[in-house]
């Protein structure tokens, strides 16, 4: 905490004891109103948009979140005007960012110092959330790890049990507001279907069955879905309810449209389209 009230308030960052001077002290509790609202804002706005215990890597990719929300008081965490729903969107992949790539795993301070330098130039009230140009910040200092096809290739192979999966499947979806938990997480073709004998009726052969009990969990196999949708699916076979999804539910969920592929003998081929999708989106993303 305090050191997110050293940030907001434009101190030394460093955490140290000569920081703790009485005219810092007194300057934090005269602003304290101003500061636990920054706070609690910047942690309701993490809660709305899906982060919790679990997936919550780092705490200090808050603390941005809420030197910006101080500086914008208009901006509604739930608003639905369009500087409000165009900045949460750049405030949600900041913190995707930010969670998934563990850019502030190390010198959190030096970090800290240089993304303050540039939110100070946005402090207009009408001002965007600058995600640009953190994004460049985040580059030039190495910050972000070498986006190379390894590291995207790492983040795909992401499985179900893993909490990184929400952050990353979140990255996928336009709309930050449209899903918000972890329990949206599921699988598009049902877990259940994944045994053994089920597998051998669909005339797959024991490399294949062996293959698909080893990949169902992975990232290209988990949507993030909608109770209703969870609803439609647990009732279904996969096949039946993949093809009764629209195009643009195949284009928000990044699904290969060949309904061939929906079938449970053909998941090898869908995982693998599926992959490429999912690839495509990430370079898209993160591209230079």
């Amino acid at each position: 905490m305090m050191e997110a009230c050293f940030v907001l308030e434009e101190m030394p960052i460093k955490f140290r004891l000569s920081n703790f001077r009485t005219e810092n002290l007194h300057k934090i509790e005269t602003n304290w109103s101003d500061l636990s609202a920054a706070l609690r804002n910047g942690v309701h706005l993490a809660r709305f948009l899906g982060f919790n215990r679990r997936n919550l890597t780092s705490v200090n990719a808050l603390i941005p979140v809420m030197f910006y929300l101080r500086t914008h008081p208009s901006f509604t965490i739930r608003g639905t005007s369009e500087f409000d729903v165009r900045n949460r969107r750049s405030l949600h992949r900041f913190l995707l960012t930010a969670m998934l790539f563990r850019v502030f795993r190390q010198s959190s301070d030096s970090l800290l110092r240089k993304i303050r330098e540039v939110l100070a130039k946005y402090t207009k009230e009408d001002r965007d959330f600058p995600l640009e140009e953190l994004m460049r910040v985040l580059r030039e200092s190495r910050y972000l790890p070498d986006l190379a096809r390894s590291k995207f290739e790492e983040i795909i192979g992401l499985t179900y049990d893993k909490p990184e999966s929400f952050l990353a499947l979140s990255l996928f979806y336009d709309e930050p507001e449209w899903v918000r938990t972890d329990d949206h997480k599921d699988h598009i073709f049902a877990a259940s279907t994944f045994a053994y004998d089920q597998l051998s009726e669909t005339g797959l052969d024991d490399d294949e069955i062996e293959w698909c009990l080893a990949h169902y969990n992975d990232l290209p196999n988990l949507a993030l879905l909608l109770p209703r949708e969870n609803q439609s699916k647990s009732d279904s076979a996969a096949e039946e309810w993949l093809r009764r999804r629209s195009r643009k539910f195949q284009k928000q969920h990044l699904l290969p449209t060949a309904k061939h592929l929906y079938r449970l003998r053909k998941f090898h081929s869908f995982y693998e389209k599926r992959r490429i999708l999912l690839l495509r989106r990430l370079r898209q993303l993160f591209a230079d």
